[in-house]
């Protein structure tokens, strides 16, 4: 499993978290997103050998949100500190 973070601006309320989500629900390979709309950063866990970094950014982009990879990663205890924060976990697929 590997981890990737980004920022996205223009996520910063509820509906702009729950958008981005559903778009990243209809990838394979994600098991676990983290997306703060108070910071507007996103953080996913998913397996190398199913998806890429890259398809992940394209996906938050496709559903028209700019997105740039960040370095370091957003620790998930700060986001469930904060409102709007939202912490999904997927099943295997």
């Amino acid at each position: 499993m590997a981890d990737v973070t980004f920022s996205i601006p223009g996520m910063y309320a509820d509906h702009h978290v729950s958008a981005v989500v559903d778009a990243l629900n209809e990838v394979e390979g994600i098991s676990k997103i983290v997306a703060s709309s108070s910071r507007r950063k996103l953080t996913i866990t998913f397996d190398s050998n199913r998806v890429s970094a890259d398809n992940i950014e394209a996906a938050v982009a496709n559903a028209g949100y700019p997105v740039q990879r960040v370095e370091g990663a957003i620790r998930e205890e700060d986001l469930n500190s904060r409102s709007g924060d939202s912490s999904q976990e997927r099943g295997s697929e």
